[in-house]
């Protein structure tokens, strides 16, 4: 986390993609995000892959039996290791997809390998409820593969503050935890003690309920 960015809103990312893997000779390759937002146009614009969406879709996520592993890392540049020392990668895959200790190891491998700088700081970061199932059913495995491992309320266990967007605006500013009968208006700037169920929204004049341009407080 950047030092004047707080919790999620200021971590740098990079994705990357894993051709071939259910060959001998799979390859690694680091995406520019600000070129190809996604790995399927990545696959498909730079690697010319002649795969559809869902046909990309079946061979990459949910399955075993693969042939491309997608992902992307995380730089948590003031997470506090156990040593004392700063900074984590956090390697990361799309939260509902259960991969196994087998993948996540050669993904680790292989990172590891094209980021000597950050062998000492990579973990793998189940990022949803059915990954975190995955390694507690396989740890025994992940074990014997080495694999550093780091829950989500490692990460953001010292993160007490963490904005929703960052910019300039006027307003009363509110401080809402739970006590207060009136609601947030939209005039008002918000603080909340934990997350809301559901938030304030504002239609410019210009702008009837329904049309495209909403704006959240």
């Amino acid at each position: 986390m950047r030092d004047d960015v707080p919790g999620a809103l200021g971590l740098r990312e990079v994705k990357f993609i894993i051709t071939d893997v259910d060959t001998d000779a799979p390859q690694l390759m680091f995406m520019n995000s600000n070129l190809n937002a996604l790995h399927y146009y990545f696959a498909r614009d730079v690697l010319g892959v002649g795969l559809s969406v869902a046909d990309f879709n079946r061979v990459t996520y949910f399955t075993d039996n693969r042939r491309f592993i997608v992902g992307n890392i995380v730089a948590y540049d003031n997470y506090t290791r156990p040593d004392g020392s700063p900074g984590l990668y956090a390697l990361a895959f799309w939260p509902t997809d259960p991969l196994g200790a087998m993948a996540v190891a050669r993904t680790y491998g292989m990172l590891s390998e094209a980021m000597p700088f950050a062998r000492e700081t990579l973990a793998f970061h189940p990022s949803g409820d059915i990954q975190e199932a995955r390694l507690t059913e396989e740890a025994e495995l992940f074990a014997a593969f080495a694999v550093p491992t780091i829950w989500t309320f490692e990460i953001f266990e010292d993160v007490r503050f963490n904005p929703l967007n960052l910019g300039t605006a006027v307003g009363a500013l509110r401080v809402i935890d739970g006590t207060e009968r009136r609601p947030p208006a939209p005039s008002d700037i918000v603080i909340y003690d934990r997350l809301p169920n559901d938030l304030p929204l504002h239609w410019p004049r210009a702008d009837p309920p329904g049309s495209k341009h909403r704006h959240a407080t």
